[in-house]
């Protein structure tokens, strides 16, 4: 029997939240490349969601590295979007693969899949709409363009990466090597060298979102309780322009500031569960 198709539901979800993120800006002089590690961080919370799903209880998952590590790793890189927000700096991504991977984590289930989606990938859809819509338009406003000059679609998007940072002089952002299980490693499992280790080679200045931060001497926790100042004032701007109007719309609008606490501040509102903080500092 073939599955009846469910019947749509009347959200803001209809919409393609993909509508260039990243879209180019030939005017644009960039000075940055954010590799699309570090992209899916800022544009979805997928990771952090099916982690949750996968774990099969929240004590198991918030007693897990792996739950802390991806709490950081999105805290970082959202940090750096604000620190690029803020200072205004020209940036640039790989654009074809940056709304792969995010469909991969966010997939809308009537055009990215044949098959019925997960709970936490129905999640992740209509967080990351909440994203695109309200926190890119009204909070994470940073020029983050598409480089124009390379082949978005090239098999080896490492090598691809490492060619355009070397021609236009640009430093990268990535994740690449970085794990919950120790030191930011410089080769693959089979013993070549990553794209971090490639850009040490090369000569690329290669950052994770933390190192560069505090390379840049940002203080991360002042940013943090500015960056959920400007989201709290970001929602609200978005909700008098009338953004994410139908119901699951405004579900959507009522859970950012919440999960951007949890991410920032290690706040969970009481709403959603009960959890411990993490001790100050951490």
């Amino acid at each position: 029997m073939s599955r009846q198709p469910r019947p749509r539901r009347p959200q803001a979800r209809d919409e393609d939240f993909l509508r260039l993120m990243v879209s180019a800006k030939p005017e644009m002089q960039a000075d940055i490349l954010i590799d699309t590690n570090v992209m899916v961080e800022i544009m979805t919370i997928g990771d952090l969601l099916r982690g949750a799903s996968e774990a099969g209880s929240a004590e198991a998952w918030l007693g897990s590295q792996w739950y802390r590590y991806r709490q950081l790793r999105a805290r970082y890189s959202n940090l750096l979007a604000w620190w690029l927000t803020v200072t205004d700096t020209p940036t640039t991504t790989h654009g074809h693969e940056s709304i792969i991977l995010t469909r991969r984590l966010a997939p809308d289930e009537r055009r990215d899949s044949d098959d019925e989606r997960t709970r936490w990938q129905e999640q992740s859809y209509g967080f990351t709409t909440g994203i695109v819509h309200v926190v890119r338009d009204y909070v994470i406003t940073a020029k983050i363009g598409a480089v124009i000059d390379m082949d978005h679609t090239a098999e080896d998007g490492d090598t691809e990466i490492l060619r355009v940072c070397k021609r236009d002089n640009l430093t990268l952002i990535t994740n690449e090597g970085l794990s919950h299980r120790g030191p930011i490693t410089l080769n693959k499992p089979s013993g070549e060298r990553n794209l971090r280790g490639r850009c040490l080679d090369e000569g690329v200045p290669v950052y994770t979102p933390e190192e560069f931060l505090l390379e840049k001497r940002v203080d991360l926790h002042s940013a943090a309780h500015d960056f959920i100042i400007r989201c709290e004032a970001g929602v609200m701007r978005a909700a008098v322009d009338n953004v994410l109007t139908s119901t699951g719309g405004r579900d959507v609008m009522s859970m950012i500031v919440p999960v951007y606490r949890w991410i920032m501040l290690n706040e969970v509102n009481e709403r959603f569960a009960h959890l411990n903080r993490y001790p100050e500092g951490e």
